[in-house]
């Protein structure tokens, strides 16, 4: 019999569908949960009596709860069972209160992937199976190949993607970005800069353009080109820099429309920045920083590294 995500250790062991859908399914139940006032509109409507339904807008009433029974409150003391329609008896010293339901990010997103990419969206729908495979490759090609390593990148991805539902960072940040909008964050780790990008191509096809690019300190890409093509020694690497930008340009969308391309990236990010070795320390800070470039979200990092480990078991699999 296959062994449960919570007895089941991951070190150089891939995931299957059910094993990701399991653990995403997991952490979103545990995460960011808070308790929501409920009204009538959350109840069906043939579960609503008729007395209730004469009353305009009585769907926008607050529902209480009383001895088990739901009901709906009229004036300053008067409450009505929802289902029946009568008036039900409050003892002495007592009082119905809020009825209330937890709301986490389970609620919000199911168990969908990637399906809130508000500009560029995926090309075609991400499925549990098609996600796993790509993280079993990149797992693999990158080295991320502990509980541990994993458990970290997991964490940061599920709040760079907004729960792993969006692989497009919103446009309103793009003017802080080297390269401008074309080069905002895509992917699972939200690649940024038009720098990062280059590099990433170069990755991908075996090339070395990034060595043309001799910048300054938060000198990006177009930046660079920018400040060498009136020299006449450096003409040249501005005019290939330039050609290979728009290769570089034309390509990024994929990273946010290809889950292939939206994983990888990622993976390629996390071992080039050492990330591995981070991560082996289990320190959220540290790897964050190499992440985010920052502080910028820590508590929530710390936050969703443990659940993860949660979910996943990791404390009791690898007790020391």
């Amino acid at each position: 019999m296959e062994p449960s995500t919570k007895t089941k250790c991951f070190c150089r062991t891939d995931f299957t569908a059910e094993d990701l859908k399991n653990i995403i399914k997991g952490v979103r139940e545990k995460s960011n949960v808070v308790s929501q006032k409920q009204f009538v509109s959350s109840v069906p409507s043939e579960q609503v009596a008729a007395f209730h339904k004469k009353y305009a807008n009585y769907q926008l009433n607050p529902l209480y709860i009383y001895q088990g029974e739901l009901l709906i409150k009229y004036g300053a003391s008067d409450f009505y069972s929802l289902t029946k329609g009568t008036k039900v008896a409050i003892r002495t010293g007592e009082s119905p209160v809020f009825y209330t339901k937890d709301k986490s990010d389970y609620t919000v997103f199911k168990d969908g992937l990637f399906h809130n990419n508000t500009n560029e969206k995926m090309a075609t729908p991400v499925t549990y199976a098609a996600f796993a495979k790509e993280l079993n490759a990149a797992f693999q090609k990158y080295e991320i190949n502990t509980c541990v390593r994993k458990i970290h990148f997991f964490a940061q991805c599920y709040l760079e993607t907004w729960r792993f539902t969006k692989a497009y960072e919103d446009t309103t940040r793009a003017a802080g970005y080297k390269g401008g909008a074309s080069f905002l964050g895509r992917g699972l780790i939200h690649l940024t800069n038009d720098y990062n990008y280059l590099a990433y191509y170069d990755h991908l096809n075996n090339t070395q353009y990034c060595k043309l690019y001799k910048n300054r300190i938060g000198e990006g890409v177009f930046d660079y080109i920018g400040r060498i093509q009136g020299d006449a020694t450096l003409r040249g690497d501005a005019q290939k820099l330039t050609q290979v930008m728009e290769e570089v340009r034309r390509f990024a969308p994929k990273v946010a429309t290809d889950i292939h391309y939206a994983v990888d990236s990622a993976g390629w990010f996390w071992k080039k920045n050492k990330l591995n070795e981070l991560a082996d320390t289990d320190d959220v800070r540290a790897v964050s920083i190499k992440v985010n470039g920052g502080t910028n979200g820590l508590p929530e990092r710390i936050y969703y590294t443990q659940l993860f480990k949660d979910v996943m078991n990791f404390d009791l699999l690898h007790k020391k």
